[in-house]
C-alpha cells in the first residue's frame, strides 16, 4: 500500500501476520479437541474409501458370479436342445418311409405317407424349419417346409428346382450312426433367422 500522508514517498508493502492465537483465543484443551476431531475424520475418510473400494469389489465379484452361473445354464440348455434334435434326426432317419426313400423304392402313395408323417412330427416339435430327403445324386425327394401356420411337402415342380449338393459335401465320409451340423441363415419374412442344419446319410437295405 502507498503512504497517503505523502504522495511522493517511496512505496512499501505492509507484512502482517495474523496471529489465530490472538483472534480465536482456544484454549489447550479446545485445541486438543480439534486436533482429536481432525484426526477422527481422517480416520473415517480412510476407512470410508476403504469400506467403498470393497463393496465396489464385492459388486464386481457378484456381477461375475451371476454371470457364470448364467452361462452355466445356458450351456446346460443348449447341451440338452442339441441332444433332443440328435435324437429327433436319428428317429426320422430310422423311420420305415425314410429307409424306403433310401433304398429309392418309394412310390408316390409311400412319398405322400412319408410327408404327412413328418408333417405331424414337425408340428408337435414346433422348432424346425425344413426336413428333407435327398438322394445319392443330391436331387431332393421329399421336402416339407413350414408354410406359415403348418406344415406341407413341396410339389414335384418345386422339388425339380432345387438341390442339396452343399448337405452331400457335409455327410461326405460320414459312417452309418454320424451326422455333421453347420450354422445356416434362413430368409423370412424380410429377415434373416439364424438356424442350425443337421444333415444325416440315411443307408438303406442296398
Amino acid at each position: 500500500w502507498y503512504n497517503r500522508a505523502n504522495s511522493s514517498a517511496t512505496p512499501v508493502m505492509d507484512l502482517r501476520i495474523i496471529d489465530l492465537n490472538r483472534i480465536l483465543k482456544f484454549s489447550i484443551r479446545s485445541k486438543l479437541t480439534i486436533a482429536f476431531v481432525g484426526l477422527s475424520m481422517l480416520s473415517l475418510l480412510i476407512v470410508g474409501l476403504y469400506l467403498i473400494q470393497m463393496h465396489t469389489r464385492s459388486l464386481q465379484d457378484s456381477q461375475l458370479l451371476h454371470l457364470e452361473r448364467d452361462v452355466l445354464v445356458l450351456q446346460e440348455r443348449t447341451a440338452t436342445f442339441l441332444s433332443n434334435v440328435e435324437g429327433d434326426v436319428r428317429f426320422l432317419s430310422q423311420s420305415l418311409a425314410f429307409l424306403t426313400l433310401a433304398d429309392g423304392s418309394g412310390d408316390g402313395v409311400l412319398r405322400q405317407t412319408a410327408a404327412d408323417h413328418i408333417a405331424a412330427f414337425a408340428q408337435a416339435k414346433g422348432i424346425y424349419y425344413q426336413i428333407c430327403c435327398a438322394d445319392r445324386e443330391g436331387q431332393v425327394v421329399l421336402d416339407v417346409r413350414w408354410q406359415g401356420d403348418h406344415y406341407a411337402a413341396l410339389s414335384q415342380e418345386e422339388l425339380d428346382r432345387i438341390g442339396t449338393h452343399y448337405y452331400l459335401y457335409l455327410v461326405e465320409g460320414l459312417r452309418p450312426g454320424q451326422f455333421a451340423a453347420a450354422p445356416v441363415e434362413l430368409t423370412g419374412e424380410g429377415e434373416l433367422v439364424a438356424a442350425i442344419s443337421y444333415a444325416l446319410p440315411v443307408f438303406g437295405q442296398s
